[in-house]
């Protein structure tokens, strides 16, 4: 994510660096702005998701089974495991995305959709999820003006 920011301040360095993220876009966002918020002007984080104090556990989870899995399979148990709790109340794959039954179903016929991460991927969407969260308070060290909008659903529990 530096090295993107590089390029697009080398080509354009008159503009503003502003970042948006959505979903698990904004776990890396969060780890990224650890080390180079002095590169950000603005950042939106749209939709993140919350801690989940369970992430070490998932991680030796993932590493045991990843003894089992063929690195470039699928791990269906491991989504199940992750996901499974947010399925909207509908009975189909990948309901957590949406509550909208039409909108999931298209999301699973689209050929660029509806895949099932690698062990090896959710090993890292754990470690994302723990580092983004590892501190109490994030604190921006370099730009301490930094701009934040977070765009957040009710969550229902």
């Amino acid at each position: 994510m530096y090295e993107v920011t590089k390029y697009i301040k080398e080509k354009y360095p008159n503009l503003e660096m502003n970042l948006f993220s959505h979903s698990m876009g904004t776990l890396v966002a969060r780890n990224y702005l650890k080390k180079y918020d002095g590169e950000i002007n603005k950042i939106i984080l749209c939709g993140p998701p919350t801690e989940n104090k369970l992430s070490s556990v998932g991680i030796v989870i993932a590493k045991v089974l990843n003894i089992f899995y063929d690195k470039n399979k699928p791990n269906k148990i491991l989504n199940q495991m992750t996901f499974g709790s947010f399925n909207n109340g509908l009975e189909i794959d990948n309901a957590w995305i949406c509550a909208n039954e039409e909108t999931v179903k298209e999301y699973n016929n689209d050929e660029l959709c509806g895949y099932i991460f690698t062990t090896n991927g959710f090993i890292n969407l754990y470690k994302l999820t723990k580092e983004a969260f590892f501190e109490e308070r994030m604190e921006c060290t370099k730009n301490k003006e930094l701009k934040f909008l977070l765009l957040q659903e009710k969550m229902i529990l």
